[in-house]
């Protein structure tokens, strides 16, 4: 489990930075692909459907659920933080076919949850 869960990044692939923070999403423009952070390397993504994004505003740290509303589980979830602190997942259950499993750092912060087939 890591405390960030994804940022999303863009730029050249060249600039591409150094994996390490599993579940960073990082946009190539110049080669249009978006690739996905697995811990110890970048992973092409970009056939993968987004599913859908969930908007995450905890009312007070500590684990919380959100359901996703998709038909299915997703395979990846990846979380990009719009406030400060940070959104990361619960271990070992991240997420299934209803909910995301969540940890808030603090009340009043806001991610969205970027699920993909």
């Amino acid at each position: 489990m890591t405390t960030l869960s994804a940022v999303i990044a863009s730029g050249a692939y060249s600039a591409i930075p150094a994996a390490g923070i599993a579940g960073r999403i990082y946009f190539a423009t110049d080669t249009k692909h978006t690739f996905r952070d697995n811990g110890v390397s970048w992973d092409d993504v970009t056939s993968s459907a987004i599913l859908g994004s969930v908007a995450l505003a905890p009312g007070a740290g500590g684990n919380f659920t959100v359901a996703h509303g998709l038909p299915a589980a997703p395979s990846h979830v990846s979380i990009a933080m719009t406030s400060g602190g940070g959104i990361w997942f619960q271990s070992p259950t991240m997420f299934d076919a209803t909910n995301l499993y969540l940890v808030a750092s603090d009340a009043g912060i806001t991610g969205v949850a970027i699920c993909f087939a």
